[in-house]
C-alpha cells in the first residue's frame, strides 16, 4: 500500500469517530451575564409597549402644552375649556385699537370689533395636539412632551367681526375722502376759460381694516396712523383743446358754376393759441385761467377778393371788319358771343377752339372766305381767325403766358405783320394761360364794324406792355399773266392776289412808369410765304396773245413790289385811351370805345 493511501484511511476514520460528552456541554452552557441582559431587554420591551399603549390611550392634554399663559398639561377637554374661557375674558377685557387718518382718529374696542374665542373649539384644538398623524409621529410627540414646552396659541380659534371693523374704518375713510376735481373749460369767442382741477385725498379702507384685525389677533393694542394718498386730477388736455379749436387760415377764392359764372367763396380766419404760454400759465396752478385765442386773417379776404376781382383791364385790342361780307361779320360776331364772359382761374388755360366750339351751320356759323393751302376759299366759319388774332393781341397786351399760337401761311390785313393767330378745328389752336394770382375774364363784343376784346383781371404791377415787330426777310410778290381760253379775247381776270413773303420777329416789351424798358423778350417768329398775283387774259381770235414783237406772252412779271424797309415796323395800333371800353359787367354793345382806325387789306372781297 502506498503512503498516500494510508493517510486517506486515517482521515476517513477520524471523521466517522463519535463526539465526546464534554464538547457538547461546552456549546450549550449560558453564562449569568447573558441571563441578566436578556432579562433587562424583556423588561425594557414590556415597558416600551406599556408606555406606547399608555401614550396612545392617554385621554388628557399632553404635558408641556400652553397658550395665553395657561398650562394645559394633564387637563381634560372640559378643564381646558373652562381655563380658556376665564383667560380670554381677561385678555380682551377693556382693550381697543386707535386708528388715525389725516389727524382724525377713531377707537375700535374689542367689543366693537366682535372679538371672541370659541372655548370649546379651542379646548378641542389643545386636546388634539399630538393626536394626529402616524403612530410613530404620535408616539414621538407624546414622549417629547415629557421634556419639551410647546405653545398652541395658533391652534386656538380667534374670531373677529370683519364687517364691523370694515364699517368703522370706512366711516372714517369716507369722511376724509376727497375725489379729485377735474378740469373744466368753456371755449368762448375769444378765450378759453378754464376752471383748474384740484387734488383729491384717497385712503385704503381695506388695508386699514386688515391692520386693525391684525392688532387684535396679535394682542397688540398700539395705535395705527395713516395719511391719505394725494390723487391729482387728469391733466388739462391742452393738445386736444388746441386740435379742437385749431383752424388753418384759408384765402377766399373763386369758383365757377355750370354757367361759367364766378362766385367768391369766403375766406377762413385761422384760430389757435400760444401753447407755450398756456403751459406756463397752467404751471402756476391757479384756480381759474383764461387762454386767449389767436386769430389769423388770411392774405386774401373775401372783401379784398371781391373788391379786386376783375378790377382792372389788363389789356385790350380791336380790329376792323370794314369791307367784309355779311357772312364773315356774322361769324366774327357769333365768335365774340361765345368768348365773352369766359373766366380763367389762376393757373388755368384757355383754348380758343374749346371756348368757341366747333364751327357748324347748326350753331349759326356761315360760309365765308378763309385761307386754305394758299388760296382763299369759302368755308363754314370763315373769318374767325380775325377773332383769334384779336384775342391773341389782347392777351399779349395783358402780359399773359402764350402756350400755343401759329401765324397764317400768308399775311392778313387787319393786324401788323407777325401779330396774327390762325385756328383750325381739330388742327390748329390758340391757347394761353392765366399766370396771374387772380381770375381773369374775357369781354368780347362786335359793334360798328369792329371786333373788340378786353381782358379784365387784377393788375398787381405798374408795368405797361407793348408789342414790337422786326422784319427779318422780305420776298416781294410778282404779277404774272396767264392765258385763259375761256375768257373773251382781250378780257382780264385776277386769278390770285399776290402776297409778299415775310419773316418777322415780334417782341413783348415791358416798361416801368418812367418809360424804362425792364423786359424785352422775343415773342414769336412768323414766316409768311410769297404768293404771286396771276392775271388771266383771254386769247384773241387766231391764237396766242402777241407781244410787241409778234411773240406770245404767257407768264410775264409786271409790277414789282417795293423793297422792304430795313427798320423794324412800328406797331400801328397804339394802346387805347384809358378804360375806353364798357365795364365787363355791363352790356358791351351799349358803350363803344374809341379805337384807332385800321386799314384793311382785301382778299377777293373778303377780309381773311
Amino acid at each position: 500500500m502506498s503512503q498516500s493511501a494510508a493517510k486517506k484511511k486515517e482521515l476517513q476514520a477520524a471523521v466517522k469517530a463519535p463526539v465526546g460528552p464534554s464538547r457538547l456541554a461546552r456549546k450549550r452552557a449560558i453564562t449569568p451575564r447573558g441571563i441578566v441582559l436578556l432579562s433587562l431587554f424583556g423588561i425594557l420591551l414590556a415597558a416600551a409597549v406599556f408606555a406606547s399603549v399608555y401614550a396612545l390611550t392617554y385621554d388628557r392634554v399632553y404635558p408641556g402644552l400652553s397658550a395665553y399663559g395657561i398650562d394645559f398639561g394633564g387637563m381634560t377637554r372640559e378643564e381646558a375649556e373652562d381655563a380658556l374661557t376665564q383667560k380670554m375674558d381677561a385678555v380682551y377685557a377693556g382693550t381697543s385699537v386707535t386708528l388715525s387718518l389725516d389727524g382724525q382718529s377713531v377707537t375700535i374696542t374689542a367689543e366693537d370689533a366682535g372679538v371672541s374665542l370659541s372655548a370649546d373649539e379651542a379646548a378641542e384644538a389643545v386636546y388634539r395636539a399630538g393626536r394626529t398623524g402616524s403612530v410613530f409621529s404620535r408616539l414621538a410627540f407624546a414622549f417629547s412632551s415629557l421634556y419639551a414646552r410647546r405653545t398652541v396659541e395658533d391652534a386656538v380659534g380667534f374670531y373677529i367681526d370683519r364687517e364691523a371693523v370694515r364699517g368703522i374704518v370706512s366711516s372714517l375713510s369716507d369722511s376724509l375722502f376727497q375725489p379729485p376735481v377735474e378740469y373744466m373749460w368753456v371755449i368762448g369767442k375769444s378765450v378759453i376759460d378754464v376752471t383748474c382741477g384740484r387734488d383729491g385725498a384717497v385712503s385704503d379702507p381695506d388695508g386699514m381694516t386688515e391692520a386693525v384685525i391684525g392688532r387684535f389677533a396679535g394682542k397688540d393694542f398700539s395705535p395705527l396712523s395713516y395719511r391719505s394718498e394725494t390723487v391729482p386730477p387728469a391733466p388739462l388736455p391742452l393738445q386736444d383743446l388746441y386740435d379742437q379749436i385749431k383752424v388753418e387760415p384759408e384765402d377766399a377764392y373763386i369758383v365757377l358754376d355750370e354757367d361759367e359764372q364766378a362766385s367768391v367763396i369766403p375766406h377762413v380766419v385761422g384760430v389757435s393759441f400760444d401753447m407755450r404760454k398756456a403751459n406756463d400759465l397752467l404751471a402756476q396752478r391757479p384756480e381759474k385761467m383764461s387762454i386767449p385765442l389767436l386769430f389769423t386773417v388770411p392774405d386774401l379776404t373775401a372783401a379784398a377778393l371781391e373788391e379786386n376781382l376783375f378790377r382792372d383791364m389788363l389789356g385790350q385790342y380791336s380790329t376792323s371788319t370794314a369791307g367784309s361780307s355779311q357772312n364773315r361779320v356774322t361769324n366774327i360776331d357769333l365768335t365774340a358771343q361765345f368768348m365773352t364772359g369766359t373766366v380763367i382761374m389762376p393757373g388755368g388755360e384757355c383754348s380758343f377752339n374749346k371756348t368757341v366750339g366747333k364751327r357748324t351751320e347748326a350753331r349759326g356759323f356761315k360760309m365765308a372766305g378763309a385761307y386754305n393751302n394758299g388760296q382763299v376759299v369759302d368755308e363754314i366759319g370763315g373769318g374767325i381767325c380775325q377773332a383769334s388774332t384779336t384775342l391773341y393781341n389782347a392777351v399779349m397786351r395783358s402780359n399773359l403766358h402764350i402756350i400755343s399760337r401759329q401765324g397764317h401761311s400768308m399775311t392778313v390785313g387787319y393786324v401788323p405783320l407777325g401779330m396774327d393767330a390762325t385756328v383750325d378745328w381739330d388742327n390748329i389752336d390758340f391757347v394761353f394761360s392765366n399766370d396771374t394770382a387772380y381770375p381773369i375774364r374775357i369781354v368780347a363784343w362786335y359793334a360798328s364794324q369792329r371786333l373788340n376784346i378786353q381782358i379784365w383781371g387784377t393788375k398787381t404791377d405798374d408795368l405797361t406792355v407793348s408789342i414790337e415787330n422786326e422784319v427779318l426777310a422780305h420776298k416781294p410778290s410778282q404779277t404774272l399773266t396767264e392765258h385763259n381760253p375761256a375768257l373773251a379775247p382781250g378780257a382780264k381776270s385776277t386769278k390770285t392776289t399776290g402776297h409778299d413773303g415775310w419773316t418777322v420777329q415780334t417782341y413783348r416789351v415791358l416798361k416801368d412808369p418812367d418809360g424804362k424798358v425792364v423786359y424785352r423778350n422775343p415773342e414769336a417768329k412768323t414766316q409768311y410765304k410769297k404768293v404771286d398775283t396771276i392775271i388771266e387774259v383771254g386769247v384773241p381770235a387766231g391764237g396766242d396773245l402777241p407781244d410787241e414783237n409778234g411773240g406770245v406772252e404767257t407768264m410775264v412779271p409786271v409790277i414789282p413790289s417795293p423793297d422792304p424797309s430795313p427798320d423794324p415796323m412800328p406797331d400801328p395800333y397804339p394802346e387805347p385811351v384809358p378804360d375806353p371800353g364798357p365795364d365787363p359787367t355791363s352790356d358791351p354793345d351799349s358803350q363803344s370805345p374809341v379805337w384807332p382806325e385800321i386799314n384793311m387789306e382785301q382778299e377777293d372781297g373778303y377780309a381773311v
